[in-house]
């Protein structure tokens, strides 16, 4: 079983991080080069305008979850890949941003992504539609709107530290109010690979 199937997942929510966002961005297949990134973010304002452009094009607000739906969309996230034969360590969802450790046992984690992503959007509309307008009153999604961004980012873990770390990251989003599960039938332990 080679490290070639773990994958870190990275999933934002529609319109939270834009093309010209000042914590840094990329351009699709990096078309144009943009200096900075969320760890040195571009100069400040140099992006403005094309922020403005992405903000307008948006046609809605962009999407932030409460916590109620955080942790019901986090766990059918969770239950979809792990339906799907995919071994999930651990993975958390803020407001905006959803972290995903785990092992697909093919190489197309995207895909499998993909599919909990629409998933998890189905739950969450099931609930929305079920409780009324008390709950998820600023989440105002019409037909055909999705709770996601597109294309999510997949980066292969390159080793047992390396997976170790990201495990650590990801749990650790619990301090920043994100919701986090870990997958209870994983020993204490991180067995070597």
């Amino acid at each position: 079983m080679g490290m070639k199937r773990w994958f870190h997942g990275m999933v934002n929510s529609c319109g939270s991080w834009l093309r010209g966002d000042s914590r840094g961005w990329r351009e699709r297949h990096h078309r144009k080069h943009v200096d900075g990134d969320y760890r040195h973010p571009p100069e400040k304002g140099s992006y403005g305008e094309i922020l403005k452009k992405s903000q307008a094009s948006m046609g809605r607000e962009p999407v932030r979850l409460e916590r109620e739906l955080r942790e019901l969309a986090l766990r059918a996230f969770v239950d979809c890949l792990m339906g799907d034969g995919v071994v999930v360590m651990v993975a958390c969802l803020s407001g905006t941003h959803l972290h995903v450790l785990a092992e697909f046992k093919d190489n197309r984690p995207r895909q499998r992504i993909g599919w909990a992503k629409f998933y998890a959007t189905k739950k969450v509309k099931e609930y929305l539609n079920a409780q009324g307008a008390a709950v998820g009153s600023s989440l105002n999604l019409k037909k055909g709107e999705g709770i996601w961004g597109k294309r999510s980012q997949c980066r292969p873990i390159r080793d047992r530290a390396h997976r170790l770390n990201t495990l650590n990251y990801i749990a650790d989003h619990w301090k920043q109010g994100a919701v986090v599960w870990l997958n209870p039938q994983l020993p204490r332990r991180v067995p070597s690979i």
